[in-house]
């Protein structure tokens, strides 16, 4: 069964996009949908909570599409797929209260993918483009578009994404001192945005290029290994979500359909250049021809006034 997405507080503006393009006002208990998008104005603030599974604190001036919600199998409080949530812009916290051999949960931005497995940490994407991913708990897998940028940050590390490519060194930062990490409070006593040029000074300062370290790479894999091992004896015998194999399904119709349409939109086009060379080679001829006409009238005339 999947897990619905519930406002639980909201200050300020803040509006949702529904996958089918209505937009509307979000309340305390809204509930929102997959492939929606939430739009947090400047100075609001929304909360939203998965039952079971996490709590996510939108700061001003953030954008966040759902793309996918985490599903349970029938009858059971094991996860079968985690949740996936891309920041456009803005500020989210994140905490993650169910643990699984699957990944909980996926916040995805730019090109850059971070897989949690129980955790608290907060992503925050800049008018640059930049990333800065902190943990304040748990774990939290680090992928890069090329396949060599992997890192994992634990307690206290955070890590700097430049232009959403370039990784940075992983280190301790000191402005993360001043981070309110409760992702359940509602007056916090200091957003991280008031702490944002603080945060920008330090890393700026203290840059440096990030290098790959397969010995912790292959120390952090081996433990998602083993966790993923058990994970997958204790679901051996339970019986898959509905809703998630009905969801499925109906992506699979809907990209079939993408493609037909993309299709027919391709031969429409091709066959809309080839009506409009025809018209224009047709116009020529027929341009053509009456010069050729004129041309021969003229001469007619001419040898008729010869004679």
């Amino acid at each position: 069964m999947a897990k619905d997405i519930e406002v639980i507080y909201v200050r300020g503006k803040v509006l949702v996009e529904s996958e089918t393009g209505e937009i509307s006002k979000l309340v305390i208990g809204s509930i929102v949908t997959e492939n929606s998008k939430i739009s947090v104005a400047e100075e609001a603030l929304a909360i939203l909570k998965i039952e079971n599974h996490s709590t996510h604190k939108l700061e001003a001036d953030t954008e966040i599409i759902i793309h996918e919600l985490p599903y349970f199998y029938e009858d059971s409080n094991e996860l079968e797929q985690g949740s996936i949530i891309e920041l456009m812009k803005g500020i989210i916290f994140s905490e993650v209260h169910k643990k699984s051999g699957t990944e909980t949960l996926k916040i995805v931005s730019a090109k850059t993918t971070l897989g949690v497995r129980g955790t608290r940490f907060l992503v925050s994407k800049d008018e640059e483009n930049n990333l800065l991913a902190v943990v304040n708990e748990g774990q939290v897998e680090v992928s890069g578009p090329e396949q060599k940028q992997i890192d994992f940050l634990e307690k206290d590390d955070s890590i700097e994404i430049l232009q959403g490519k370039k990784f940075q060194k992983r280190q301790k930062f000191n402005f993360v001192k001043g981070i309110d990490w409760n992702v359940s409070e509602k007056d916090q006593k200091s957003s991280f945005k008031n702490l944002k040029k603080i945060a920008k000074e330090e890393l700026t300062k203290r840059r440096q290029p990030w290098t790959k370290d397969p010995a912790r790479i292959e120390k952090f894999k081996s433990a998602w290994l083993e966790r993923k091992s058990m994970w997958q004896a204790r679901i051996k015998n339970l019986k898959p979500s509905q809703k998630l194999k009905l969801r499925k399904g109906l992506k699979v119709k809907r990209s079939h359909l993408i493609r037909e349409e993309k299709l027919e939109n391709k031969f429409l086009n091709k066959n809309k250049k080839s009506t409009l060379k025809e018209r224009f080679q047709n116009r020529r001829e027929d341009i053509k021809s009456r010069v050729q006409d004129k041309k021969s009238k003229i001469k007619q005339s001419v040898e008729s006034r010869r004679k």
